[in-house]
């Protein structure tokens, strides 16, 4: 499973609004390209899982991945 952290996605987004040029351009646009499909993918599945309940509690509506602790399990 991959998580797609805050920072990884805004480098990625500034990457693309940067936009590329020089000899390797179409290898760096390429590699871009493959980046944001690679990044699309992951928040795809970490939003199905969040949409069928996989990492929030039934209880009390706390994702599994928060900072903050319960006095229950999940």
């Amino acid at each position: 499973m991959a998580i797609v952290k805050t920072e990884d996605a805004e480098r990625l987004m500034k990457r693309c609004q940067t936009g590329v040029g020089g000899r390797n351009a179409l290898d760096t646009a390429h590699d871009i390209m493959a980046e944001c499909y690679g990044t699309i993918g992951a928040l795809v599945q970490e939003r199905d899982r969040l949409l069928h309940g996989e990492f929030i509690c039934q209880r009390c509506g706390l994702r599994k991945d928060s900072e903050r602790s319960t006095e229950h399990e999940f």
